[in-house]
């Protein structure tokens, strides 16, 4: 072999080997350069639902909010029984005596007579003896001269036990025959409470005023 053959083969050589070693460093860099760009894109995203969270929190599991009255509904209180109700705004209550306050309700403008007539407005509410309840639920139940019962059920509304009674008049006494009544007898260990409804005129929407009472009745509140 030459000398010539032996440098060209020498050259080779070395070209070769620089070459190896340049691939091996480029690898091992890009390896390196790869893995720190991993861990800056994980980096921005842990800050970015860091970011999220921040701006956007969970609410609090013990938030509360006011018990919220609608605008439609106005609320009587009975500082004389101890109770509270609730009533439309477009009607109308009024009293002589503290005891009558919240007991006379009407879509009317009224004036409490010196001598009441408990049906004078289509809605009126009564205080029950606690030891008067049975004899009173026995009454309502049992139709007589001035109107037969159609139906009784036990209702509950917002925790109150109540008594649903509707009758229809007879005709005899000053209301007309057919009118439509419902009593609802709410107990309480110390003051039940009887909400009535008599239909007085043959106009009134009866489905509608018979639901208002029924929310009166849910309304109610003892302190």
């Amino acid at each position: 072999m030459t000398l010539k053959k032996i440098q060209e083969i020498t050259k080779a050589s070395l070209f070769l080997l620089v070459l190896a070693l340049y691939g091996a460093i480029s690898f091992f860099v890009g390896k390196v350069a790869a893995n720190g760009t991993t861990t800056d894109v994980k980096g921005a995203s842990a800050v970015a639902s860091s970011r999220g969270f921040i701006e956007n929190p969970l609410p609090s599991s013990d938030f509360q909010s006011p018990e919220i009255i609608p605008s439609a509904i106005k609320l009587c209180s009975n500082m004389y029984f101890g109770f509270e109700i609730g009533y439309e705004s477009d009607w109308f209550t009024t009293y002589n005596t503290e005891d009558q306050k919240c007991t006379f309700f009407a879509p009317y403008a009224f004036v409490v007579p010196y001598f009441v007539d408990k049906d004078f407005t289509p809605v009126n509410l009564g205080i029950i003896e606690a030891d008067d309840w049975l004899s009173t639920l026995m009454f309502y139940e049992n139709p007589n001269d001035f109107y037969n019962v159609t139906s009784s059920e036990n209702i509950e509304m917002n925790g109150k036990l109540i008594k649903k009674i509707e009758a229809r008049t007879t005709g005899e006494g000053t209301t007309p025959r057919g009118f439509s009544i419902m009593h609802l007898l709410v107990f309480d260990g110390e003051k039940p409470i009887r909400l009535s409804y008599t239909q007085l005129d043959e106009n009134e929407n009866v489905d509608e005023i018979k639901s208002l009472v029924l929310n009166m009745a849910g309304s109610l509140k003892y302190f």
